[in-house]
C-alpha cells in the first residue's frame, strides 16, 4: 500500500469518525428533547391531578350544601306542622328547596361521572406514558450499545492505522538501508 493510499485511508477513517461523532451528538440532542417532552407531560399530569383534587373538593362542598339544604327542609317541615296557617306557603318553599336539592344532586352526579371519566383518561395516559418511557429506555440502551460498538470499531481502526504507520516506517528504513 502506498503512502498516498495510507493517507487516503487515514483521511476516510477520520471523516468516518467525525461523521460518527456528529451522529452521536445528534442522538444525544434527540434524547434531551425526548426527556424534556416527558418532563412536560409529567408537569401536565401533575396539573390534571390538582384539577381532580379541586373537583373532589367541589363535590364535597356540594354534598355539604345538599346536607345543609336537607337540614333546612327538615326544619321547614317541622315549622309546617306547627304553623298550619302558613302550610301552603311553606309547602311551596319546600318544593322549591327539593328542586334545588335535585338540581344539586344532578350536578353532583354529573361531576362524579366527569371525575370517573377523567380518572379513566388519567389511567390510560399513565399507561401510555409508561409504555413511552419503556420505549425511550430501550432506545437509550440501543444507543449506548451502538456507541460501544462504535468505540470498539474506532479502536480497531486506530490499531490498524498504527500498524500501517509502523509498517510504513519499517519499509522506509528497509529501502534506505537497501540504497546505502
Amino acid at each position: 500500500m502506498s503512502e498516498s493510499q495510507i493517507m487516503q485511508a487515514l483521511k476516510e477513517l477520520s471523516n468516518l469518525t467525525a461523521g460518527l461523532y456528529t451522529r452521536v451528538e445528534e442522538i444525544g440532542t434527540q434524547m434531551y428533547r425526548l426527556e424534556t417532552t416527558v418532563q412536560g407531560l409529567e408537569t401536565k399530569m401533575h396539573g390534571l391531578g390538582t384539577t381532580v383534587q379541586g373537583l373532589e373538593t367541589k363535590v364535597h362542598g356540594l354534598e355539604t350544601t345538599v346536607q345543609g339544604l336537607e337540614t333546612k327542609m327538615h326544619g321547614l317541615e317541622t315549622t309546617v306542622q306547627s304553623l298550619e296557617t302558613k302550610m301552603h306557603g311553606l309547602e311551596t318553599t319546600v318544593q322549591g328547596l327539593e328542586t334545588k336539592v335535585h338540581g344539586l344532586e344532578t350536578t353532583v352526579q354529573g361531576l362524579e361521572t366527569n371525575l370517573n371519566d377523567f380518572r379513566t383518561e388519567m389511567r390510560m395516559f399513565r399507561l401510555h406514558t409508561e409504555k413511552r418511557l419503556d420505549q425511550l429506555e430501550k432506545n437509550s440502551k440501543e444507543l449506548l450499545a451502538g456507541h460501544q460498538l462504535f468505540l470498539e470499531k474506532y479502536y480497531e481502526h486506530d490499531i490498524q492505522i498504527r500498524l500501517l504507520k509502523d509498517m510504513h516506517k519499517e519499509n522506509l528504513v528497509s529501502k534506505k538501508e537497501a540504497t546505502s
